[in-house]
């Protein structure tokens, strides 16, 4: 299954929900919102401005300010469970109508470019499992540490989603990196709730292909 080309970094096209949801989990660390937002040209009274427009670049601008300011390891984590689909406008709505978990697969990939993409996606199935997977292809070329920040909110924000869209508890059968294991591996599984490989070949979030078929409540 193929998603759809990326946007463009610079389009301002997107809603500042994610960066309201970083800049919110940064708050609550002591970080002001004018220092989450320097240099990104987005303003904290945008944030709650139903008509402002942001671009992907204005989001990892406000993603590397937090890999710099927060010494908390848990942030992209925090920032992803908190981002529930129901704050993704129409997209999250057509997630939510889905008649089946694979058709929310499927409209995910297909509309993803309305989801204020940092970074590519994709997913497959076969007998036993369905599997996201990251082709490790971002919008814009982010340090070693952006990118692993972006992957690890990436990750906590798809764990989300399908339990929005299921009505239920469904964590993964397992999650693998493409990079090794952090001093902090333990706050993967904790967030996940599944077991996390590292040094694997690809990023990929492993589920039960039994989901599929099953109806969201």
């Amino acid at each position: 299954m193929r998603s759809m080309l990326l946007p463009s970094p610079d389009e301002r096209i997107y809603a500042p929900y994610k960066i309201g949801a970083l800049v919110e989990v940064l708050a609550e660390q002591g970080i002001p919102a004018e220092e989450s937002l320097r240099g990104s040209g987005v303003e904290a009274s945008e944030l709650d401005d139903p008509f402002a427009l942001t671009s992907i670049r204005q989001y990892m601008f406000v993603c590397m300010n937090a890999v710099s300011l927060s010494h908390d390891s848990t942030t992209p984590f925090e920032v992803g469970s908190r981002l529930h689909v129901s704050a993704y406008g129409m997209y999250g709505y057509a997630l939510l109508s889905c008649l089946t978990l694979r058709d929310y697969f499927r409209l995910a990939v297909k509309y993803r470019r309305l989801a204020t993409p940092p970074l590519s996606i994709d997913w497959s199935e076969n007998s036993e499992t369905v599997v996201w997977t990251f082709p490790d292809v971002f919008v814009a070329n982010p340090s070693q540490m952006l990118r692993r920040f972006l992957i690890e909110q990436q990750f906590s924000l798809h764990v989300t989603h399908l339990e929005d869209v299921a009505g239920r508890s469904c964590p993964p059968l397992r999650a693998c990196f493409a990079y090794p294991a952090p001093a902090y591996a333990d706050i993967y599984a904790r967030y996940l709730r599944c077991s996390c490989f590292f040094d694997q070949p690809q990023f990929e979030l492993v589920y039960d292909a039994a989901l599929l078929d099953q109806k969201p409540h």
